[in-house]
């Protein structure tokens, strides 16, 4: 109840309002359910005593029709009155269905929005598989908080039929309240935990698999050429049959409830008979029309105890869902996070490095591993500065940090006078654009790629042919008539490898950065693309941009105006 509250609390003020109404909503049916279980009683009398209404004492109106047209007319009322529960019920469910879908809409996407907002250390931290299945499982999130709503419905409805039938019977009363606390007992004592366990253990081989998934297919050619497909096919599998497992033994539990209440019920059906015939006094009339009467409330409280007990096994069985999805509102704001500053457009004349360290933390060891510390560098504007090294000297850091992705240990980012933080941070990495083997591809046309995350509408086509003719994107796009609606493919399979880095070149042209990082961007190319790439990055951008140049390769970095080698102490 308290992780609910929670729940609401961080609602929109309209979702808040809404589920209120809902809730009102809920309560008339429920009522309304309860009154059409009281109508049964007449119905049942005026049929089987084959005497004049009950209530045709009170209602005069009554006593105008013989017998068959009293049964008629409260027919056809009963009729319509059921038939406006339902279609009362009906629009009910659509409203709440509707209700949580919405939120589902709106809690995932903020969730993914705050996982966006995070920081570069932040997914440094994290494993995709992890991130992919909690922004996936706010899916299986509302199905509980559904499941929450029609246990709490049922228990009401249940609770009024108890109610009625201690009214009329206090002894048949007390043997339903037995066979419904018998099957709560029965989630409680030999279900609820062992539910949690494999909600637990399905959860957990669902990450796996999203593992396997991401690593079999994102290494699919390495794969193929060391013909290590088995291994992969094992390690899937594995994980695939102990989910499967898993779920069988939670769906076997989940199924146990019901064959026990099946059982209950005929125990309770026999004693109800044997109670109802056999009490002295009563005539035959009288006692038909009470069984039939309780019979009736019974068959419309079983549903009711079956789906309080499976729905409640479900939410055992999804706890661990529900507590990982909570857990990710209370560590996140659930609020859509808005840009904090406003844009505008940096001017320097220097990038100053001051005294720069940097290290990282060895899980391990639990020690701290010095990249570099005391780092001292100035980068005047439109200048290239050339960063040399071998594998783990530091480049990429050094990069990182520039860029604002890092924040150092010590010592400072200066932009002249203004420290590379906050505002200033903010309206600096909207001018930089960053150029390695890593820069990811969508799965989406040229035009698409160049103008990464620009809508449609505000796509400059004459900019696109302009950044595609000094990225040397031409003769590759004459060869295809779609021209710049090419699709590359998922990761832009469909490319080379230097067509894969032009059209990454032509995105950071459309962008018009002042400061653009190259980042080992050609170390995965052939010589001679590898020198085609370097002479357009000259041409296009030596003098005119600020440049930042990682490589391994100290023939690449003779145009630079400054070269910081990172296989020296620093």
């Amino acid at each position: 109840m308290k992780n609910l509250f929670s729940i609401y609390s961080r609602l929109e003020t309209s979702e808040q309002k809404k589920i209120l109404l809902i809730a009102f909503y809920i309560f008339l049916l429920i009522i309304l359910d309860l009154l059409s279980l009281g109508l049964l009683f007449p119905v049942i009398s005026l049929i089987l005593s084959e005497k004049k209404l009950l209530f045709s004492d009170f209602f005069n109106f009554f006593n105008n029709y013989d017998y068959y047209s009293q049964i008629n007319i409260f027919l056809f009322l009963f009729f319509i009155f059921y038939a406006f529960k339902n279609i009362f019920l009906g629009y009910i469910t659509y409203q709440k269905k509707k209700f949580l879908a919405d939120i589902q809409i709106n809690f995932t996407s903020r969730i993914f929005n705050s996982y966006l907002q995070q920081s570069y250390i932040f997914h440094l931290k994290r494993s995709q598989p992890e991130i992919i299945r909690n922004i996936g499982i706010v899916a299986d999130y509302i199905n509980i908080l559904e499941n929450f709503i029609n246990v709490l419905i049922e228990t009401l409805i249940l609770f009024g039929i108890l109610i009625i039938i201690f009214l009329n019977n206090f002894t048949i009363g007390l043997y339903v309240v037995l066979f419904s606390v018998a099957s709560f007992l029965l989630i409680f004592i030999f279900i609820r935990d062992k539910m949690k366990v494999y909600g637990r253990l399905i959860n957990e081989y669902s990450e796996k698999l999203t593992k396997n998934y991401l690593e079999t297919f994102g290494s699919i050619r390495d794969i193929i050429l060391h013909n290590k497909q088995n291994f992969f096919i094992k390690s899937f599998n594995k994980n695939l049959r102990n989910q499967a497992e898993s779920q069988v033994k939670s769906t076997f539990l989940l199924e146990m409830p019901r064959l026990f209440i099946e059982v209950l019920a005929i125990l309770v059906f026999c004693i109800l008979i044997y109670l109802i015939l056999s009490k002295s006094g009563a005539s035959k009339d009288s006692a038909m029309t009470s069984l039939s009467y309780f019979i009736a409330l019974i068959l419309r409280a079983i549903p009711s105890v079956t789906r309080i007990v499976y729905q409640t096994s479900g939410l055992s069985f999804k706890l661990d869902t529900f507590n990982k999805v909570n857990n990710l509102i209370v560590t996140f704001s659930t609020e859509v996070v808005k840009d904090k500053y406003q844009y505008n457009q940096i001017k320097f004349n220097n990038i100053i490095v001051k005294n720069l360290s940097y290290s990282y933390e060895n899980k391990k060891t639990q020690k701290n591993y010095n990249i570099f510390s005391n780092l001292n560098v100035i980068i005047k504007k439109n200048t290239t500065l050339g960063v040399i090294g071998p594998s783990g000297s530091g480049k990429s850091t050094f990069i990182d940090l520039i860029s604002g992705i890092l924040k150092p240990k010590t010592g400072f980012i200066m932009l002249d006078e203004k420290e590379l933080k906050d505002e200033i941070l903010y309206c600096w990495q909207k001018e930089l654009s960053y150029i390695s083997q890593k820069n990811y591809i969508i799965d989406g046309s040229i035009k698409d790629n160049i103008a990464f995350g620009e809508e449609e509408k505000n796509i400059n086509k004459n900019k696109i042919y302009e950044v595609i003719n000094l990225s040397k994107l031409n003769d590759f796009l004459n060869l295809h008539n779609d021209n710049l609606d090419y699709m590359v493919g998922e990761n832009g399979k469909n490319l080379s490898g230097g067509q894969r880095q032009r059209l990454i070149i032509a995105r950071a042209l459309y962008k018009d950065s002042s400061l653009i990082f190259f980042d080992e961007a050609t170390s995965a190319l052939d010589k001679k693309v590898e020198i085609e790439i370097f002479e357009d990055i000259k041409e296009n951008f030596h003098g005119k941009k600020t440049l930042i140049i990682s490589s391994h390769n100290y023939d690449n970095l003779k145009f630079c105006d400054e070269i910081l080698d990172f296989s020296k102490k620093n």
